[in-house]
């Protein structure tokens, strides 16, 4: 079932108090602010407005509000009008019929508020309060902290985003017009977000989608400019992911910048390099990023005047005519997209793309792509300020059900999709009709699925799913033998981390610094656990525990179940490698050592110091425990004393780690080889170069080995030879 949308906004501008002075701009705040959230084109909210009401009718109309929702709702709720606060420092809103010497009977306190918010089934509430102080000041009500709202104290808890006018919440009453910036009849903070909402400006990154991030940078800058005393204030508290309040109605006029990678091969003296790039320009032109869109036809237009024949040609062919431009408004962009959320409040499911003001529907029970041609809902709220890393939809998922493959031909040379001509019928976010995956037999193509990013995460199958991350800041579930999308998870960086499942769980790490445990079956979030650095190797679950290592130079182990931590191991260096389990052993890698730890424990059984840096996930086969490492070597050690049994050289960097099957470990190298050594003794048994360096380890089932190159192909050798 599809959240809803929801808006309720309540001003305050005439008091019966007369210690209360009249707000010239509430109620046109509150009418400028519903006009926008209602407008289908950019809010889509369901909008409720309450005007000079006294206390106890907005108390009844916020507690129904949060009552009866569901997880994936999203519920606005909208002040403006005096903040004022008892002798205690407690905050109370200001209504009508108000009587500043009984707060606690005449006016909405915040606490009530924060109880109702605390309540809500909702995960995704943002609360916008554009209240002043005055009140307060003048009956020398000042917090015994001093003057500082203490939102964090009075409005905290799971899953909302809390927005102020100014962290004193000493508003300026005048109008804005004065500075001659902003609406002349709405106050500072309203006018900026009324402005930013309604003419597409917050939308800083052209994406076609305000995210509360955005918003907030943008009515940052906006209310400093006219209100140098006012600093607006934002907390995300237990959210979870990007949040998009709203779309972009008007179309993007300043184009993104162009990944860098793209942009290089546009001006690469080889016209073969420039070629090449036509083809992801074309991509961007039809993706979902309306900037990128820009971009990617002012490139086009350019390289159809290239000084190669070739290349204009090319170029000249994908632009559509002048008339006929993609449209870069979020209306034009998200037509043909569609998403779910999970019950956590982040997980959009079912498309993975930004989206516009439909609400979030729920989880794809069918394997078909949903219809297209409506706005799609929005992602999650985000935690931090930071900004957001964008990247382009141009890379296909090939999915390699490596679990059911058998394969008889010598060598198949499959050439990497996402790198050529795209398929016709395939769009970011959206199966194709038609479908298709290299077949385990013969090569040929099955099905793909494109997404909005890179896939640099190696993918886990099971039950039937392909589990698969990208740099577009998503979790994709594939059906695994169409190549429908079941359900995608977004998280709030990118994702690398080859996922683990068990127990109907996927585990898997994002560049956010977060470890997520989502339901296998519906990307619904069961916890989520945030350390100091990326958690980009892939995690490991054994014994009812996920292990884990970051960048912030430790393992973790939490419960598979809860998340909560069991043990945490300080390393001298980066983890950049995912752990391997076997005996009641955690082996991990660092960029100083390889470490042996007790699963149960983490205390240290020994650790190894190597040439260079580990960086990738460990192998245990038969007492012993394999690990590669930038020192070129590959090292064979003892696994439960940690003495070394043999290392071997091989022509360059080993960072793709290795793969063991039959007594034979397959290792790739930088310098365009596979090796396959003898497991015992480590004496080479053959080697293929293939056409460019390997980066991921190498995958064995049946008799055939999978391994990808830099030369974008995927290549099937027989194991034995």
């Amino acid at each position: 079932m599809d959240g809803a949308r929801s808006a309720l906004i309540v001003a305050s501008e005439r008091y019966a108090d007369p210690g209360l002075r009249r707000l010239g701009s509430a109620a046109a705040d509150a009418r400028a602010l519903a006009r926008v959230l209602k407008d289908p084109g950019i809010g889509g909210f369901e909008v409720r407005i309450l005007l000079d009401e006294p206390a106890h009718v907005i108390n009844l109309a916020v507690e129904d509000f949060f009552a009866d929702r569901r997880p994936d709702d999203l519920l606005l709720l909208y002040f403006s009008g005096h903040g004022v606060k008892d002798s205690d420092g407690e905050l109370y809103f200001a209504a009508q019929d108000t009587v500043l010497g009984r707060l606690g009977a005449t006016a909405v306190a915040a606490g009530f508020v924060n109880r109702r918010m605390s309540r809500t089934r909702s995960r995704r509430v943002v609360l916008l309060l554009d209240c002043c102080y005055a009140g307060a000041f003048e009956r020398g009500l000042v917090s015994k902290g001093g003057e500082e709202v203490g939102v964090a104290e009075q409005l905290g808890g799971r899953g909302r985003v809390v927005i102020t006018a100014s962290s004193a919440m000493e508003r300026a009453r005048e109008p804005a017009g004065q500075a001659g910036t902003l609406s002349p009849s709405l106050s500072v903070f309203t006018s900026a977000l009324v402005e930013g909402l309604e003419t597409g400006e917050a939308d800083q990154d052209s994406d076609g989608m305000v995210g509360l991030d955005e918003l907030y940078d943008y009515v940052y800058d906006k209310v400093r400019v006219v209100a140098e005393d006012q600093t607006p204030g934002k907390w995300a508290l237990g959210m979870e992911g990007e949040l998009y309040i709203a779309r972009r109605s008007r179309p993007v006029t300043v184009p993104a910048p162009l990944p860098p990678e793209l942009a290089q091969a546009i001006a690469n003296p080889l016209a073969r390099i420039r070629n090449g790039a036509v083809q992801e320009l074309v991509m961007l032109l039809h993706g979902g990023h309306p900037g990128l869109a820009l971009a990617a036809r002012q490139a086009l237009e350019r390289l159809s005047d290239d000084d190669s024949r070739t290349v204009s040609a090319a170029a000249a062919a994908v632009l559509p005519p002048r008339g006929n431009a993609p449209d870069t408004s979020a209306a034009g962009i998200y037509k043909n997209v569609s998403t779910t959320t999970s019950d956590s409040g982040n997980g959009t499911a079912d498309n993975g793309t930004k989206v516009g003001p439909s609400p979030p529907p729920t989880v794809e029970a069918a394997p078909a792509p949903r219809p297209a041609g409506e706005p799609a809902s929005y992602g999650p709220a985000s935690e931090p300020s930071a900004p957001r890393r964008t990247v382009p939809p141009r890379a296909l998922i090939i999915a390699l059900i490596v679990a059911v493959m058998a394969i008889t031909a010598l060598v198949i040379e499959i050439p990497m999709l996402g790198r050529g001509k795209p398929s016709p019928e395939t769009s970011p976010g959206k199966s194709p009709a038609s479908t298709t995956v290299p077949s385990a037999t013969t090569g040929s193509i099955e099905w793909t699925y494109l997404t909005g990013g890179v896939v640099d995460s190696s993918p886990a199958v099971a039950g039937g799913i392909v589990y698969v991350g990208s740099t577009d800041h998503k979790l994709y579930a594939l059906d695994a033998i169409t190549g429908h999308m079941r359900w995608s998870y977004l998280t709030g960086g990118a994702v690398n981390s080859r996922p683990a499942v068990a127990g109907g769980i996927v585990y898997v790490g994002s560049t956010d610094h977060k470890l997520y445990a989502l339901d296998a079956a519906t990307g619904h979030m069961r916890w989520s656990y945030t350390v100091g650095g990326n958690v980009g190797p892939g995690p490991t679950v054994a014994g009812g525990t996920v292990f884990a290592g970051s960048q912030d130079h430790n393992v973790y182990a939490l419960d598979a179940v809860t998340g909560h931590v069991r043990w945490i191991r300080p390393t001298e260096g980066e983890v950049a490698a995912g752990p391997a389990e076997a005996g009641g052993i955690l082996y991990v890698g660092s960029s100083d050592k390889l470490y042996a730890l007790n699963a149960m424990t983490g205390s240290v059984r020994w650790t190894y110091t190597a040439g260079s840096n580990i960086g990738s996930r460990p192998v245990v086969a038969a007492g012993i425990v394999y690990a590669d490492c930038w020192d070129h070597k590959v090292y064979a050690l003892d696994a439960v004393t940690g003495h070394v049994h043999w290392t071997r050289t091989l022509g360059g960097a080993i960072a793709a780690g290795p793969a063991e099957a039959g007594g034979i470990l397959y290792v790739g190298s930088a310098d365009h080889k596979l090796y396959a050594l003898d497991a015992t003794t480590g004496s080479i048994r053959w080697t293929r170069a293939l056409g460019g360096a390997i980066a991921a380890g190498p995958a064995v089932t049946a008799g055939t080995v999978y391994v990808g190159s830099a030369d974008y192909r995927i290549y099937a050798l027989r194991a034995a030879s």
